[in-house]
């Protein structure tokens, strides 16, 4: 029998709650960060909530989820705003998964890379449409350089 690390497990947090990570996360960002010395993080540039989608509504347009979530603000120069998504707007799915909270949203997104192009679709006046968007990094994300660290602990440490 053969072990090797599976993930990362505390219970240090608040109120001895535990956080556990794959060791296929830890992987992906040690990667990320010995390459590039940093994370770059995708967003949407949007401001939302969950929102309750009426029965009828869901049933006309054939929708799988109740909730959706509206659009509360939209920067212009955003991938949502270049795509065209407007306040009111309500996105239902993301990559063709449902979305009903922005849990959901920020998992498609930790999938995604700068740079990638995803579809959407939303409701706008009763109507489903499609938007594509492509992905841009999150403005002003603090730069933290690791490259020195590169240097120190180098690939092998960490993965065999």
């Amino acid at each position: 029998m053969e072990g090797g690390v599976i993930g990362i497990n505390t219970t240090g947090l608040a109120r001895g709650a535990g956080l556990t990570i794959p060791a296929s996360t830890v992987n992906h960002v040690v990667d990320t960060l010995l390459e590039h010395g940093r994370i770059a993080r995708p967003y949407l540039g949007v401001t939302m909530r969950p929102v309750t989608l009426p029965a009828e509504l869901r049933s006309k347009l054939n929708l799988p989820n109740e909730t959706a979530l509206v659009m509360l603000s939209v920067e212009a120069e955003s991938p949502a705003g270049r795509a065209g998504i407007t306040l009111g707007d309500v996105l239902v799915t993301l990559e063709g998964e449902p979305v009903a909270d922005t849990d959901d949203v920020q998992t498609v997104l930790n999938r995604s890379q700068i740079g990638q192009t995803i579809r959407a679709s939303i409701l706008r006046g009763g109507e489903l449409r499609d938007v594509t968007l492509t992905l841009a990094e999150r403005p002003g994300e603090e730069v933290s350089d690791c490259h020195e660290s590169r240097h120190r602990w180098g690939r092998s440490r960490w993965r065999r």
